[in-house]
């Protein structure tokens, strides 16, 4: 008797392709509302309101509305991390269903349990980035150095 087939086990990119698919989703309902004259809300961020500086995580809406039309690098130059892990974890993910699927071991499970990423990694990964975002996106910064 064959046993049953293994469940599969959820990773961190699995959760963050469903989250980047759901927001993509939105992104085109956001977008074909808009052409269709229908009053969009501004979108609000608290620390650019108090500090007048982009936040960590800005331009994300800008991104995914560029990648709901197909402009990448658009997505890209307006919030790389983001973009880069959202994009990287849908590859990632289909290649871990499809070796799940034909029942080979699952990539990012396995990846998961050998690897550890250092905290500290991932805070100057994220601070790099927003320094990019600021020098990027940001009008104040902008008008300091004269662009």
């Amino acid at each position: 008797m064959t046993p049953p087939p293994a469940r599969y086990r959820v990773t961190a990119p699995v959760l963050i392709t469903v989250a980047g698919v759901l927001i993509l989703a939105g992104a085109f309902v956001y977008r074909s509302l808009g052409s269709q004259g229908w009053p969009l809300p501004r979108m609000f961020c608290l620390f650019k309101t108090i500090t007048g500086f982009p936040c960590p995580t800005c331009g994300t809406t800008r991104a995914f509305l560029a990648l709901s039309r197909g402009e990448i690098f658009t997505a890209l130059s307006y919030q790389p991390l983001i973009m880069i892990v959202t994009l990287g974890s849908i590859v990632l993910t289909a290649v871990d269903l499809a070796a799940w699927k034909i029942g080979k071991v699952q990539p990012l499970a396995w990846i998961a349990e050998r690897s550890s990423l250092s905290t500290w990694s991932v805070i100057i990964v994220i601070l790099v980035n927003w320094l990019y975002v600021l020098l990027h996106l940001s009008a104040r910064i902008h008008q300091w150095l004269h662009w």
